[in-house]
Formats: structure tokens, sequence, C-alpha cells
């Protein structure tokens, strides 16, 4: 190897790294080179034979391809720069996603330059802006303050000693909210030095919630288990060990919580259970539950106790089956079910014994029920005597002392009836038998009624009285008119009774209206003695009786104002009273009564007819009656009236003298008294209406004669076969009533007996009266034409109303009024307005009505002045 090269030192390099023919084609002077053998460092190469010329070329050749190669080398470092850039921005870019999608942001402190870098998901977190880089201090101000502490700490750790850290802070957004954080950290070390910390930031203010909300979940859970009143244990399926126990099922045990831990659950479970026990498990197989059902546990000591049981079956997370079980202590429950037994056979011994007496009660109700009819029937029966004798001796030739000691006796009998009504009431509504009566009434003439009754009365003591009604107040209502009627007057009565001066007013008022029915206050007020502190508490009750300063106790049962308040109540309305000793009193009541069509149908048939019939007797003169009555005074008083209508009478004591009078005798109508000696009126009227009676017709009307005011006695006397009912004691214008109604002109009349009217108009040939008699006559007589004067109102309002068959129905009643009554001209004038009606004339109806009024008017003025001798011998 030689130790230079003969061209120089350059030209081998070129050659070690020139491709074969470089050289060639830099020199053109040189077609083919020469190889130079050089040895450097003991190696030779062959170099060409240059001349300095090619070497310089030669040399700037070389100079440009180091430099292209160079070049070639920077391109190619760039172009590894760009792609580690361009990777390490996708990795990048790759942890922001994942970071977005995990929710969790990156972070740097670099120790050494004291700058923190945060990931776009840190910011996010932070609520702060894309470019934001914050400052250590800034960072660790997001921290609440007692946070903050525990950041710098295990930030300082990790930079002095290395340590990384895994820790949950609080802190506070840009915005303003708290949340909560996990911030890890991991220290880089460089050459034993901590130069840089890394790590992570997530929002975890969710999963920290729901664990605290979890945490106490499970401490309530924990709160229920333990103070539960019931027993609840986890056991083990296979092997029935129990797994957990809370106190309500330690307790009863008698072990320790530890002991009960090392037992299953056949150890509480007596052996001749063990058999129910096994249909329970397989319920639990099939079903995933069992239960409920009663068993027994066995205590520590070896006794039992009642338990009611039920559970679910429920699997781990290692696939073991468990029992949840409630344990439910039924002692006190079985105690309390001994004691109830106990009680409720007492009560039902009780309940027996209270039946017995409810059964004695009842029968005691039954007997003061029939001793209160019975007492009816044997007050009322001689009450009819009196009364009904009075009234005929009053309608004799008397002198003013008689006369006046006449009417004392129908008086006092009416105040002995009065009181007998008022005791039969009280009975019957503590019975819950006063049946309300729901009819159609004119309210305006039911009050104006009760004032003409009360003038007079008032009068009497030096009493003004008087009454309002309101304009609003109807006319027609819907209502009991009778019960309605009797309260006013139990209150009127007794304002009369005490007030020794001034005024007693009757207000009728309206407190509320609809299209059905109309709430109507009636009050009666008085300027008598008022009423005491200490006696208005007893106001209503049964015979409570005033007293007045003097101390002196005013006559009467103390049962008008007990009646007055259940009826009201009975209506539905409500009852009460004012008072001021020494001025005076206010009684008023409320009452719901329905409108009213100008004509209703009652319910009864029967009183509806007796309601709307004449007053005057306009059947058969000369018909047979006969009259079963005991009691001689009422047979009298009956066939005194009925020899007053010019009817024969014929009277029997009981009902075996009336079938054998019967048997004897033809009559058109039987008055049958109900309670007779021997066989009473309802078996004698069996016995007539059945087949084999041997009577000559059994379908002979039959009216009963009846005392009795207790409820269902009328319909008793209609089921045995009777026809109708009158009340004793006997009055005329019911007896009037049934006689047209049995022996009317339409009733069969085998003996040719002729048809009769009485009043002033003209007797029919053959018929004498007496005095007393003809006055009788009179007096029904105007008391048909009170009646007239209401239908012909009815007539007038439904003319102005444009009802000409409202108007048409009230002159048909009109009519045979004035037929029977009055005279052939006012009878003819009833029947054109008749027809006027029904021919829709309304102008000519209204002119006739008016001259028929002026009629009725002038021939109830005769009427009158007929009566006048009478009345001055009073």
């Amino acid at each position: 190897m030689q130790s230079a090269c003969r061209h120089g030192p350059g030209l081998p390099l070129l050659y070690a790294v020139l491709p074969t023919g470089t050289l060639a084609a830099s020199f053109p002077y040189e077609r083919t080179p020469r190889p130079l053998l050089c040895e450097l460092s003991g190696t030779s190469f062959v170099a060409p034979d240059l001349s300095v010329g090619g070497i310089l070329v030669l040399m700037i050749v070389l100079a440009v391809v180091l430099l292209l190669l160079a070049a070639h080398r920077t391109w190619l470092s760039l172009q590894e720069t760009r792609r580690l850039r361009k990777s390490l921005a996708d990795n990048e870019a790759f942890l922001q996603r994942v970071g977005r999608a995990a929710g969790v942001g990156g972070w740097e402190y670099d120790v050494a330059m004291g700058s923190v870098r945060w990931s776009s998901e840190t910011r996010r977190i932070h609520e702060v802006a894309a470019d934001y880089e914050p400052t250590l201090e800034e960072a660790v101000a997001f921290y609440t303050p007692s946070a903050r502490k525990a950041v710098r700490d295990a930030l300082d750790r990790a930079v002095s000693r290395g340590e990384p850290f895994d820790i949950e802070v609080r802190f506070i957004t840009a915005r303003g909210r708290l949340l909560w954080a996990r911030a890890t950290g991991e220290p880089l070390v460089e050459n034993g030095t901590v130069t840089r910390v890394v790590g992570a930031f997530q929002d975890v203010t969710e999963h920290k919630e729901a664990a605290h909300a979890l945490a106490n979940s499970e401490t309530r859970l924990r709160a229920l288990f333990d103070l539960s009143p019931i027993g609840i244990s986890l056991n083990d399926l296979e092997t029935g060990a129990f797994l957990e126990a809370n106190a309500a099922l330690i307790e009863p045990t008698g072990y320790s919580r530890a002991e009960l831990l090392r037992l299953t659950y056949w150890d509480l479970t007596p052996p001749d259970y063990r058999e129910r026990e096994l249909q329970q498990l397989r319920s639990i197989e099939t079903s995933g539950r069992y239960g409920p059902y009663e068993k027994e546990y066995i205590r520590k000591d070896g006794t039992r106790y009642p338990v009611n049981l039920s559970g679910v079956r429920i699997e781990d997370g290692t696939g073991r089956n468990l029992i949840w079980s409630l344990v439910e202590d039924i002692s006190e429950r079985k105690r309390a079910a001994d004691i109830l037994q106990a009680t409720n056979e007492r009560l039902e011994n009780a309940i027996v014994q209270a039946n017995s007496m409810a059964l004695k009660a009842r029968a005691a109700n039954l007997a003061k029920s029939e001793f209160l009819t019975n007492m009816s029937h044997e007050i009322r029966t001689p009450l009819n005597g009196i009364i009904g004798m009075t009234g005929l001796l009053l309608e004799s030739e008397l002198d003013a002392d008689q006369r006046h000691y006449a009417e004392i006796a129908r008086s006092s009998g009416e105040s002995l009836l009065g009181l007998i009504n008022d005791i039969l009431d009280i009975s019957k509504i503590e019975a819950g038998k006063l049946e309300l009566e729901e009819s159609e009434f004119d309210l305006t003439a039911l009050l104006q009624d009760l004032e003409t009754v009360f003038s007079v009365r008032a009068k009497a003591r030096n009493l003004r009285f008087f009454s309002t009604i309101d304009g609003d107040v109807p006319c027609r209502v819907t209502g009991d008119a009778r019960r309605l009627r009797q309260v006013i007057t139990n209150l009127v009565g007794n304002a009369i009774k005490f007030t020794e001066k001034g005024s007693i007013a009757l207000r009728v008022s309206t407190v509320a209206q609809s299209p059905q029915d109309c709430v109507l206050r009636i009050s009666v007020t008085d300027t008598g003695i008022g009423i005491s502190g200490k006696t208005m508490p007893r106001l209503f009750e049964k015979f409570a009786q005033f007293d007045t300063a003097a101390g002196r106790i005013h006559e009467g049962t103390g049962l008008g104002l007990a009646i007055s308040k259940q009826l009201v109540e009975l209506m539905g309305g409500k009852i009460d009273v004012t008072s001021t000793p020494g001025k005076g009193s206010e009684f008023w009541f409320t009452l719901r009564l329905g409108h009213a069509t100008l004509f209703a149908a009652d319910d009864d048939p029967r009183e509806k007819e007796k309601q709307d019939a004449p007053r005057a007797y306009t059947g058969r003169a000369g018909a047979r009656v006969l009259v079963a009555e005991d009691d001689a005074v009422s047979r009298d008083v009956c066939v005194g009236y009925l020899h007053t209508f010019g009817i024969h009478a014929d009277t029997v004591g009981d009902g075996e003298e009336a079938l054998f009078a019967l048997k004897k005798s033809c009559y058109d109508l039987i008055l049958m008294d109900v309670r007779m000696p021997g066989m009473d009126g309802l078996e004698a009227t069996r016995r007539i209406r059945s087949a084999n009676t041997g009577a000559d017709d059994r379908k002979i009307p039959i009216v009963a004669l009846t005392a009795h005011a207790m409820a269902g006695h009328r319909r008793e006397c209609l089921a045995a076969g009777m026809n109708d009912y009158l009340a004793k004691p006997v009055r005329p214008g019911d007896l009037v009533a049934v006689l047209n109604r049995w022996l009317g002109k339409s009733a069969p009349n085998p003996s040719g007996n002729r048809n009769i009217t009485v009043g002033p108009a003209e007797l029919p040939p053959g018929m004498l009266l007496t005095t007393e008699e003809a006055h009788l006559a009179d007096r029904i007589a105007l008391v048909v034409i009170e009646d007239t004067k209401e239908h012909m109102d009815t007539v007038a309002a439904a003319l102005n109303n444009a009802k000409p068959e409202t108007a048409t129905a009230a002159t048909v009643w009109i009519r045979g009024a004035a037929a029977n009554i009055a005279s052939p001209e006012i009878s003819q004038a009833a029947e054109k307005l008749e027809h006027a009606c029904k021919a829709g004339k309304t102008a000519e109806a209204h002119r006739l009505l008016g001259s028929l009024c002026k009629s009725f008017d002038s021939l109830r003025e005769t009427l009158l002045q007929r009566s006048q001798p009478a009345n001055k011998q009073l």
C-alpha cells in the first residue's frame, strides 16, 4: 500500500462516492480514465491521471454532489419531521376525542418553567375559554378553600418525593358551579429530578352525588331494617343459616345477635311444623315466594311464641339462593284475638239479652199503641155523642142560657178532642207512623181562614190580630195543609194565651224560590209575657209549660210546641224562637213547599173526593141505612143526621145483630162501627162479603165508623171489605160526602126514592123539615157557597192565564153546586158559563162569571139574614 495518492487526497473519496462513468462524463478531454492505485492507511488504489483543470472541475462536481446529498438528507429530515408532527397532532386529536368521550381532561405542570398546560377537555370542565392557559396559582384558585391545601400538598409531594396522587376535591367553575373532580398526577423524573408532573382531571359530580344518594339510601334502609317493628331475616335457602337479622326478630327469641347468626332456620322451628315447612319450601321453588302463614318459633328458653311469616327468594352475585323473610311476632294479636273473642261472646250474650228486651219493649210499645187505640175508641165514642148531640141541641129552639150552656159543652168537647189528638199525634210521631200528606192547596185561602178564626179569638181578649203575606209568596202550593194549619194554630193559640195586651202578628215571607219549590218563613210575633232564659232550653220538650213572672203555670198539656217542632222537622223545616221577658216573643219556622198546578190529583182518591164534594146531601131521599153501633149516643147522633137528610135508619148493637138485620131487610148502606162487643165490625164485614153469608146483596156499601186514629187502621178497614170510613166524632160535612158518594144519583135506587136538595131553594114535594133541620140545611148551603167562591177564583185565574181547560173543569163543580142549593136561574147561568169556557169565549165567560158571582153573593146574604134570629138567642 502506497503512503500517498498521486492525485491528492480528495480524488479517492470522489471515486468512492460517485458511480462508475461519472468522472468520464465530467472530463470530455479524457475519454477513458486511468485507474490509479493509492494506498491510504495501508490501502492502495489507482487514480486517474488528470490535469489540474480536470481536478478543479472534479472538485466542483464533488462539492455539488455533496451539497445535493446534504440537501437530500435535509429534505428527508423535513419529511420525517412533518410526518412525526402530523402523527403527533393526530395522536393529540385522538387523545382529545377520547378525553371528551370519557369526560377526562389532561394537564401538565412544568417544574422548571412553573407553567401549567390544560387539555381542551380540562378547559371545558372548568368552563373557561378554549385558549385559556392558567398559571399554577390560577389553576389552584379554582378549588374550594379546603380543597386548595389538599391539591398543593399532593403536588408538593409529587415534585419533592416523586409520589403520584389520586384525590377527589371540590372546585368552582368559571360560571360559579360547585362540582366534584377527580385529579390524578404522575411525576416524570429525568436524571433523578422531577421535571414535570402530568395527570388527568375528571368531573365526578354525578358519580359523587349518586354515591352519596346510595349511601343515604343504604343508611335509611339500614335504619328501617334495624328499627322495623316486624322481624326481618336473611337466610341461606339450602342450609337455613341466618345471615342477617334485625332487632325485632332477635329480641323475642332470647338469643343475642351473635348467637342467632350461628343458628339455622330449623333450630327455631318446632318439629311438629316440619311438614308444613316443606310445603312452603316447595312453594318457594315454584313461585319464588312463600306465605303468609302462621307457625311458632322456639325461644332460647324452650318456650314457643306465634309468628306470621312471608318471604321471597333472591340470588346473590355468586349464584347462591337466599330468602328474605318478614317474621311478625303475633303474640299480642293472639292475646287481643282471645280477648276479642271473649268480648264477642259477651256481646253476643248481651245482644241476646238486648233482643229479648227489645222484644219486650216492642211488645210494650204494641201494648201502648193498643192502649192508645182503645183509649181513642173509648174516649172518642162518648165524645162523638157529646159533640154530636150538642150540635143537634144547638140546632133546636133554645133560650139564651140553654144555648150558652150547650156552647160551653160543645167547646169543652172540642177541647177534649184536641187533647186526644195531641196525645195520638205524639204517639204516632214517636212510633214513626205519622203519615204526611202531599196535596195541592191554596195557601192564601188557608191563611185567610186562620186570620178569620184568630181575629175573633183575639178580639175576645181585647187583642189585635193581623197577618201579612209578602207579595212573592205563591198562592197555590203542594204539601200537608192540615199539618201546616196545625202548627200555625198551635203557635198563634199560644201567642193569644200568653198575651195580656197588645197584638199578635202572623207573617209569611219567602226565603228562597226555584222553579220547582219555595222555602217560606212563617213567624208569629206577640207582645206578651216573653220567655225566661231558664225556660228556653225546655221550650219544645213534651209536657213543658210556661210559667209567668208571678209563678203561675198556664193551662194546657204542654204538647203543642213539642208537636209543632216534630211536625216541622218531619216536613223538612226548622223551628225556633227569640224572646225578651216582658216584651214578647217571635216563634218562626221555615218550610219547603212545592209549586202547584191549579189542579193536582191527590194520592188518596177518597180523600180528594171528600175535599171536593159538596157539603149538601144530593143523594136519594128515603134511602134505607143500617147503623151498627154499640154506643147509644153515637147511634142517636148518626140517626139524627140521617133523618135530617130524609134517610130512614135502623140501628143494631153489634155485628151479629147486623147480620140478622140484613137477612130480614134490604139496605142501601151500612154504617158499621169497627169495635163492638161480641162480633166486631171487621168480622161482620168479612161475613157479609163471604159467599155463605145469607145476605141478599154481598156488594152493599159498608162505611166504617172508627175512632182509631193510628196509622194503618184505615187500610185494615178497607182490607176487611169495607168501602169507606168515617172518623169519630162524625161531622155533618164528612157524613154528607160519604152519603153522596154511595147514595148518589148514579147509585141503584130500588126503592124509587127521589133526589133532594137542601138550602134556600124550594124543597121537593112531600119533604117536610123542622125548623132545626132547615137551619142545618142553611148552614150546609153556606159552606157550599164558600167553596164555590174558591172555584170561581180558579175560573177567573184560568181565564186570565188563557187556560180554558182548567176553567171548564172548575165550572163543572160550580154548576153542580148551583143545581143542588140554588134556583134554576142560577143553575142555568152556571151552565152557560161552562159552555162559554168550553168554546173559548173568554170575554163572554168573564161577563157570565161576574153575573154569577153577584147571584151567589145575593144568595149568601139571604142565608145570613135567615140565620140572624137564631144567632140573637146566643
